[in-house]
């Protein structure tokens, strides 16, 4: 979805991915890719992290984070991605995230609303 980039392996459908994001400064690299494919999901892979898919959820391991790119979801300040640490969960299906033995107050900044237009 950038440049000659255009299709990966297919494990995750409906998904862009982009990997090494704080350490090549590309948080926003994403942003450009899910406003002109807002159907897509994007999920930004720091260093030493991952995700471990499991049908329709994933949860995040390592070190860093993993941000979720929603066009149909956003933070106050109209911020354009959601940070999950390890052990956060992800459901694919209802692309909610959440944190077992945890109560959903840790996300209640995301808010259901699409992303501004440019």
């Amino acid at each position: 979805m950038v440049g000659d980039h255009q299709r990966g392996f297919g494990f995750l459908r409906g998904v862009a991915i982009d990997q090494h994001r704080l350490a090549r400064n590309r948080q926003f690299d994403l942003v450009e890719v899910i406003t002109t494919h807002p159907e897509l999901l994007g999920i930004g892979i720091d260093e030493n992290t991952g995700i471990v898919v499991r049908r329709d959820s994933f949860e995040v391991v390592g070190e860093t984070y993993v941000a979720i790119y929603d066009h149909g979801r956003q933070l106050p300040n109209d911020g354009k991605f959601t940070l999950l640490r390890a052990g956060n969960r992800f459901d694919l299906v209802t692309r909610r995230p959440s944190r077992p033995g945890y109560t959903e107050q840790e996300f209640e900044r995301i808010r259901e609303r699409n992303w501004p237009d440019r």
